[in-house]
C-alpha cells in the first residue's frame, strides 16, 4: 500500500481540519518539509488550516533549516530566494501586501466563486470560517475593491451580505452538539480547577489560623510550602471568609504584631496628617512605612484597618493601603543602572548623581528596607530635596 504524503494539502484538509489537537503536529520539521513540498506560496493554506500566522510558520521552518540535511537545505534556500524575489516584484507593482492581506482576499474570492448562496454557505461550513472573520474580511475586501471599481464593489458587497445572512441563519439553526459539549466540558474543567485552588486557599488559611505554630515562617517550613502561597491564602479569605480572617488577625496580633503594636497609632497619625519635612507637609509614603516598621506591609495593613478610631481615619488608611499594595506586588528589585532622577525646587533642577544612587542603595541595605524600585526612587527624591533645602538654608545665612 502506498504511503500517504502527510504534506499534501488534500490529505491535511481531510484529516486535520477543525481538529484542536492538530496544532501539535506543526513542528519546526513539519513546517520546513511542507514548504519544501508545496512552496512558500502555500504557507497561507497552512496558516488558514491550523490558525497559525504565516510569520510563525516561516520562523519554525527556518529554525529547522539549520539542522536539515544539506540537500534539503539547498532546495529550501533556492525556493526561498525565488519566492522573495517574486514577492519583491509584486510589492513594487502593488499586487502584494504582507500580514495576511492576500490570504483573506483569496478566501473571499473562493466564496464568491460558488454558484449559489447555498453553495457559498456549504463552503463556509466545510472550512469552519467564523462569522466575525467573514464579516471583517468581507468589509476589507469591499473597501479595497472600491478603489478599483465602485460599481462592482457595491454588487459584491450586496452578494457578500446575502451570503453572510444565510450563513448566520444556518449556524444559528445548526446545533453543533459536539462543539457545544466540548465547550461545556472545557468550562467545567476550568471551574473545577478554580474550585480546587479556592478550596486549597481556604483550607490553608484555616490550617494556619488553627495551628499552634506562632509564625507564618515556621508554619510554611513545617508544611513545606512557600510563604507566598500562604500570603495569597490569607489575602483571599480577608474579604470572603471573615471568620477565618479574624482568627488569623488575632493570631498575627498576638505573635508578630505585638512587637510593633506601639507604632500603629503613630503610623495612623502620619498617614492621616502627613509628614513634616523641611518645613513642608508631604504624604506618608512607602519608604516612611519601612522606616517606621519592620513588619511586612500585608500584615501591618491588617492591623492598621483594625486600629482606626473613626471613619475618616479608616478611609485614609484604606486609600493608603490601596495606593501601595498593588505597587509592592508589581515592584521590581533595584536594577543597577543610572536613573538620572530630577526634581525642580525653587526654579532650580536637581538631578541624581551616581553617588546619590549608591548612597540610596546603601541606606536601604543598612536599614533592612526591601530593595524595591519604588522605595529606591522615593529615597533618591528625598536626597535631592534635602540638597535643595540645604542650598536654601545657605542662601538664608548669606
Amino acid at each position: 500500500m502506498e504511503k500517504e504524503n502527510i504534506y499534501d494539502e488534500e490529505y491535511l484538509k481531510k484529516n486535520y481540519k477543525n481538529k484542536i489537537t492538530s496544532k501539535k503536529m506543526i513542528t519546526d520539521k513539519f513546517c520546513f518539509y511542507f514548504i519544501l513540498e508545496n512552496g512558500f506560496e502555500e504557507i497561507g493554506f497552512l496558516s488558514d488550516l491550523f490558525d497559525i500566522t504565516k510569520d510563525e510558520i516561516e520562523k519554525r521552518a527556518n529554525s529547522f533549516k539549520g539542522i536539515a540535511p544539506k540537500e534539503d537545505k539547498m532546495i529550501y534556500v533556492r525556493k526561498y530566494n525565488i519566492f522573495t524575489k517574486e514577492r519583491s516584484e509584486k510589492i513594487q507593482k502593488g499586487l502584494y501586501e504582507s500580514n495576511g492581506i492576500t490570504l483573506y482576499m483569496k478566501q473571499i474570492d473562493k466564496i464568491l466563486e460558488q454558484e449559489t448562496i447555498d453553495d457559498a454557505v456549504e463552503y463556509l461550513l466545510f472550512n469552519g470560517i467564523p462569522l466575525g472573520q467573514l464579516q471583517y474580511n468581507s468589509q476589507s475586501y469591499v473597501t479595497r475593491l472600491l478603489v478599483l471599481d465602485e460599481t462592482k464593489a457595491h454588487k459584491v458587497e450586496k452578494k457578500l451580505k446575502e451570503i453572510y445572512d444565510a450563513y448566520k441563519e444556518k449556524i444559528e439553526k445548526r446545533a453543533d452538539v459536539r462543539r457545544e459539549a466540548h465547550y461545556q466540558k472545557h468550562l467545567k474543567k476550568e471551574f473545577d480547577i478554580r474550585e480546587k485552588k479556592r478550596s486549597r486557599k481556604i483550607k490553608l488559611a484555616e490550617d494556619f489560623a488553627s495551628s499552634k505554630i506562632k509564625t507564618k515562617k515556621e508554619f510554611c517550613k513545617k508544611n513545606n510550602i512557600k510563604i507566598e502561597e500562604l500570603e495569597q491564602a490569607i489575602t483571599y479569605v480577608r474579604n470572603r471568609k471573615l471568620e477565618i480572617a479574624d482568627k488569623i488577625y488575632e493570631k498575627i496580633s498576638k505573635n508578630e504584631l505585638n512587637k510593633e503594636i506601639s507604632n500603629i497609632r503613630n503610623i495612623i497619625g502620619l498617614i492621616t496628617n502627613g509628614v513634616n519635612q523641611n518645613g513642608e507637609v508631604r504624604q506618608f509614603d512607602l519608604l516612611d512605612y519601612y522606616e517606621n516598621s519592620k513588619l511586612s506591609f500585608k500584615d501591618f495593613s491588617i492591623a492598621l484597618e483594625k486600629k482606626a478610631n473613626n471613619i475618616d481615619e479608616y478611609r485614609k488608611i484604606k486609600e493608603y493601603i490601596k495606593r501601595y499594595a498593588g505597587k509592592i506586588k508589581a515592584a521590581e528589585k533595584i536594577i543597577p543602572t543610572r536613573l538620572n532622577i530630577s526634581v525642580k525646587v525653587n526654579d532650580k533642577i536637581y538631578t541624581s548623581t551616581e553617588k546619590d544612587e549608591l548612597d540610596a542603595v546603601t541606606y536601604l541595605k543598612e536599614n533592612n528596607i526591601p530593595l524595591l524600585d519604588i522605595v529606591y526612587r522615593q529615597k533618591l527624591l528625598r536626597i535631592l530635596r534635602e540638597r535643595a533645602a540645604l542650598d536654601n538654608a545657605k542662601k538664608s545665612v548669606k
